[in-house]
């Protein structure tokens, strides 16, 4: 295949032109308040629309990704691992690393030791809640960033490219229309270098229909991708959805873990150390004197329930206190001041 260098430096000089000429004629819109043509109402609203949609989806994107990897060296990292489709390796969460750490000490001290007992117990929880934050992690970036990402990959970009070829046109048009003004005001000059004025005016005219014709075709191709953006944005509720849930599993997972931990602490038979001292737990978790009751949970009573029995105690709405297992698998044993009686589980919501 022949190259032919003539026509390609042609058609790079016919490119650069068309760049400066549609440079100058923004400027002149900006600078001079030039003539312009807008687009209709609806492509209008449109486009505010889509811009909303792509501005707050690239910040939600990036305040979710700080939530989930709060180091901005490791955000740095992923980005560039990214970007060069070169795998992550295996990265241990700060609470793995704690665990870890634990589970080291402890078995170092030795098991039998009462510190060491209990650090492997903690360190284990640890580490499982660390295992349990990176499975959340994970779910929550292919349920929601990963669709969000992709919808400013595609959407997004789909509707900017259709932008930005229709403001092309616009330019084109508004060229059109000025030069047909030109050869207008020239209607009455006489005939220079063998041209009619009118034939001027002809062609002008045929050049306006054409970008008109072409402006309108590529704003009715705009406001459909525009149409399709939107449609896109609003079926990421389904997405937004799946990242609560995700959030939910795993709070309800680590609150379990943790209150599987303070049990465990709790009855472990550790005679040589004072655990109501040696652990700082909220007393809305436990006890003071830890008593014969074990863990205490802290609950918000839903509706009023009025004693039916000596050894019940009644509540009301709204009210939030300490409870303890009671031996009757459907009661919770309730303290409300100096007063203790049983109510029932259903009433009440764990808080």
């Amino acid at each position: 295949m022949e190259f032919n260098i003539g026509k390609f430096v042609g058609d790079a000089q016919q490119a650069a032109g068309a760049f400066i000429n549609r440079a100058k004629q923004m400027s002149s819109e900006v600078i001079y308040s030039s003539e312009k043509t807008n687009l209709d109402p609806q492509l209008e609203a449109l486009c505010k629309q889509a811009d909303e949609a792509r501005n707050w989806t690239q910040k939600i994107v990036k305040d979710t990704e700080s939530v989930l990897t709060p180091n901005p060296g490791q955000r740095v990292e992923d980005f560039v691992l990214e970007k060069i489709d070169k795998k992550r390796p295996p990265r241990m969460s700060n609470m793995e690393v704690l665990g870890q750490g634990m589970l080291e000490a402890g078995n170092d001290f030795g098991p039998t030791a009462a510190y060491g007992s209990m650090l492997i117990k903690v360190g284990t929880s640890e580490l499982k809640l660390g295992q349990t934050e990176r499975e959340f992690i994970n779910v929550a970036v292919d349920s929601f960033v990963d669709p969000l990402n992709r919808f400013l990959d595609n959407e997004v970009k789909n509707a900017t490219k259709e932008r930005k070829t229709l403001e092309m046109k616009r330019l084109d048009l508004d060229a059109a229309k000025n030069k047909l003004r030109k050869a207008r005001s020239m209607s009455s000059m006489p005939t220079k270098d063998g041209t009619d004025p009118r034939v001027l005016i002809q062609q002008a005219e045929q050049e306006v229909i054409q970008a008109q014709a072409e402006f309108n075709q590529q704003g009715e191709i705009t406001k459909v991708q525009l149409e399709v953006l939107m449609a896109s944005r609003d079926r990421l509720v389904e997405n937004l959805k799946s990242f609560v849930q995700a959030q939910t599993t795993y709070f309800a997972r680590c609150h379990q873990l943790m209150l599987d931990l303070n049990k465990d602490l709790v009855t472990m038979p550790l005679s040589s150390v004072n655990l109501a001292q040696s652990f700082s737990i909220d007393d809305s978790m436990l006890d003071d004197s830890l008593g014969t009751n074990g863990i205490q949970m802290k609950v918000k009573v839903m509706y009023d329930y009025v004693a039916r029995n000596p050894d019940e105690i009644s509540v009301f709405a709204n009210e939030t206190f300490n409870v303890t297992e009671s031996k009757d698998s459907d009661y919770y044993v309730a303290h409300k001041g100096s007063s203790s009686g049983k109510i029932p589980k259903a009433c009440v919501l764990l808080v």
